[in-house]
């Protein structure tokens, strides 16, 4: 949908001065997560909708691979529609992605294995160091294996220093909502609970994270 894509980035000007306070902190970091949010909502038929946003600094070349994303999906239970994805230059001039630039690449199979999953794809136009990417894309599980099964993570921390990090989980009221925080201080490891109609939303929100600095022989960053 063009003019859904082509969405106004007013919003988006507003992260160039967080991410470039962040860079002085990080000189050494070749990208910056200025800012992401992740919702999840599990229906009380037991179908799945999740939504993600991020947005990227460019700190540094070795970090263009950034404008490069992929979605893996199962079509047969799964639906996944990208609802923008732009460049924010610092001159202001703001580049966004076309429908058409989206591509969906076949499962693949062999004699002995088949991957029923496919993946959406594109690249984010324009891209180049001192720019801001953002995108943002649903996920509907309209046809899950149980109706009554609902997980997922959030590493919140990463390899790259995070100035924002938002989860929600919203289930039906009635339904009890388990989590295991690992690695996390108390105080941010128990999230703001809200009642609203007919749900519960369940909130974490974490900011101005140090980067995980690699090591040799270190744990999955998973488990880190």
């Amino acid at each position: 949908e063009k003019e859904a894509m082509a969405t106004d980035s007013a919003d988006l000007q507003a992260f160039m001065p967080k991410a470039l306070e962040l860079q002085k902190k990080y000189p050494d970091a070749q990208s910056i997560l200025v800012s992401e949010e992740s919702n999840n909502q599990h229906r009380a038929d037991g179908s799945n909708l999740s939504r993600y946003r991020s947005i990227s600094y460019i700190a540094k070349e070795e970090a263009l691979w950034a404008a490069e994303v992929s979605v893996s999906f199962d079509p047969n239970r799964e639906r996944v529609k990208v609802l923008h994805a732009r460049c924010l230059h610092p001159d202001g001039s703001v580049h966004n992605l076309q429908p058409e630039q989206i591509k969906i690449s076949k499962g693949t199979s062999g004699s002995v294995y088949f991957d029923q999953y496919q993946e959406l794809s594109f690249t984010i136009p324009e891209v180049a160091v001192g720019s801001i990417i953002d995108y943002c894309y649903e996920t509907e599980e309209y046809n899950p294996f149980d109706p009554n099964l609902f997980q997922g993570r959030n590493y919140f921390q990463w390899s790259d220093p995070v100035g924002e990090s938002i989860l929600r989980v919203s289930v039906p009221s009635g339904k009890e909502l388990h989590y295991v925080a690992y690695n996390c201080p108390p105080e941010l490891g128990k999230p703001e609970k809200v009642n609203a109609v007919d749900s519960i939303i369940y909130t974490w929100k974490m900011a101005d994270l140090a980067p995980v600095i690699p090591e040799p022989s270190m744990p999955p960053y998973r488990d880190v």
